[in-house]
């Protein structure tokens, strides 16, 4: 409880928050991406736009692929009883292991005068592919994500989800909420990949 001389503070609701503002999110066709975009539309009905990242896949374009994460089942009702809110959504074709995430010219203006909240879900998880394809997926994608806010007029929040199995080699103690210390220099690290 605050005491009398305590500032009252309004904390806006998480729907206040989203209001009227645009978000970029990478990994929409994941199972994480899938479910924060479906929670955003629902949850957040007074959003301007959703931008979503999507690559050509086997073949299949950009926005083919969006049509495919609306037929899941998790916007099942979304939908049934709120359609429009799919209107909402516009595909940007890129790829996260491409530099600049392969954004063309004309989406990267849009997204650095529309966006407000970045949340990068893309990764790839399957950790028997090469440790460069890993690299270009899970790290340097982050930076491309990163360098893209920084040039956001309207930039103000990057939400960032990262891989589950950061630290699985430390299987005998419980993991801390720390940033573990590499036994070298990342950057060596990076350059050998590379």
């Amino acid at each position: 409880m605050l005491g009398s001389n305590a500032v009252a503070y309004h904390l806006p609701r998480v729907p206040e928050f989203y209001h009227d503002k645009s978000i970029f999110l990478t990994g929409a066709a994941g199972f994480v991406g899938s479910v924060l975009l479906e929670t955003l539309l629902r949850c957040c009905p007074g959003i301007k736009s959703i931008y979503i990242l999507l690559r050509t896949k086997k073949n299949v374009q950009p926005e083919i692929r969006r049509e495919e994460i609306f037929n899941k089942k998790i916007f099942e009702k979304l939908r049934e009883e709120t359609p429009e809110l799919l209107g909402k959504i516009c595909v940007i074709s890129g790829d996260a292991s491409l530099p600049n995430l392969g954004i063309n010219e004309d989406d990267t203006h849009l997204l650095l005068e529309e966006i407000s909240i970045v949340f990068h879900c893309a990764a790839a998880v399957n950790f028997k592919k090469p440790l460069e394809f890993l690299l270009r997926n899970n790290v340097l994608s982050l930076s491309s994500v990163i360098e893209l806010c920084r040039k956001m007029r309207k930039f103000e929040v990057l939400v960032y989800t990262s891989t589950a199995y950061s630290n699985s080699n430390h299987l005998n103690f419980p993991l801390k909420e720390e940033v573990y210390r590499l036994p070298f220099h990342a950057g060596q690290f990076l350059d050998a990949l590379r």
